[in-house]
């Protein structure tokens, strides 16, 4: 597809012009949001999120290095609010096993250990002390 052409495609949202863009794009950006997320299952459904969000907008494109740019920051940001996200969820989690440690509330710890393990590998923790 020309150049020209290729973008008034994607700025007309043809469906051509966006399998064009998705195809060239979509590998790259779960590449670079894996770095920045650390590999995790979430990558592709950043990604493809930031595509919906571009889909969804009336944003308008004079340059592909503008759409480049565009898509970049978008993957960006939507992957350290992700991460962000992670980072407060584990915080929640391991409060509260340890106000049930705490407080004598065995049975939540003594259920919790897959929750457990898990904030330990959001953690990247050697141990959660669990009772």
């Amino acid at each position: 597809m020309e150049y020209r052409q290729f973008l008034d495609g994607v700025n007309r949202k043809e469906d051509k012009a966006w399998v064009e863009l998705y195809d060239y794009f979509y590998a790259p950006l779960c590449c670079y949001a894996a770095k920045i997320m650390g590999n995790d299952q979430m990558v592709e459904d950043v990604v493809q999120g930031c595509f919906v969000k571009l889909w969804l907008s009336t944003v308008c494109f004079e340059d592909i290095k503008v759409i480049t740019a565009y898509l970049y920051r978008a993957v960006y940001n939507a992957a350290l609010n992700f991460v962000r996200a992670s980072l407060f969820s584990a915080d929640v989690i391991r409060k509260f096993f340890r106000f049930c440690r705490i407080f004598g509330l065995t049975q939540w710890t003594k259920t919790g250990r897959r929750m457990t393990e898990t904030v330990r590998q959001w953690d990247g923790e050697e141990s959660v002390k669990s009772k």
